[in-house]
C-alpha cells in the first residue's frame, strides 16, 4: 500500500530542478515514509533537491485575510491539540495560506 502522506513535518523552502529548470518551492517531508512533497502532495525526488534555501524575510509577504472567528478558534484548537504547542502560529499562517491558495483556483476555475 502506498504511503498517504498524512503526517508531515520540516517545512522549508527548498531548490528543486524540475525538467531542467530551477525553482526556490516549499516542501514538506513525510512523518511515515521521509519522502518530500509539495502542499499539493506531489512527491519531489531526492535527487531533484539541490540545496536548503534560507528564509529571507523580505521575500515574505503580508495577507489580510477575514476569517469567521468561530473557524479560526476551531483552527487554533485544532493545531494546538495535534502539536501539544501553545504558539501555532507558524501553523496557523500555513493553513491560511492553504486556504488562500485552494480558494484562488476554486475561484478562477468557476
Amino acid at each position: 500500500m502506498a504511503c498517504e502522506h498524512l503526517e508531515v513535518n520540516e517545512f522549508g523552502n527548498f531548490s528543486v530542478d524540475l525538467e531542467g529548470v530551477v525553482h526556490v518551492i516549499t516542501l514538506q517531508k513525510c512523518s511515515s515514509c521521509g519522502k518530500y512533497i509539495t502542499f499539493d502532495g506531489l512527491e519531489v525526488p531526492t535527487r531533484s533537491i539541490l540545496s536548503v534555501e534560507s528564509p529571507i524575510r523580505g521575500s515574505m509577504r503580508t495577507v489580510p485575510a477575514l476569517l469567521d472567528a468561530e473557524m479560526y478558534d476551531r483552527l487554533l484548537h485544532l493545531a494546538r491539540s495535534e502539536t501539544g504547542e501553545e504558539n501555532v502560529s507558524k501553523i496557523m499562517n500555513e493553513v491560511v495560506a492553504l486556504g488562500l491558495k485552494h480558494y484562488r483556483q476554486d475561484l478562477t476555475i468557476n
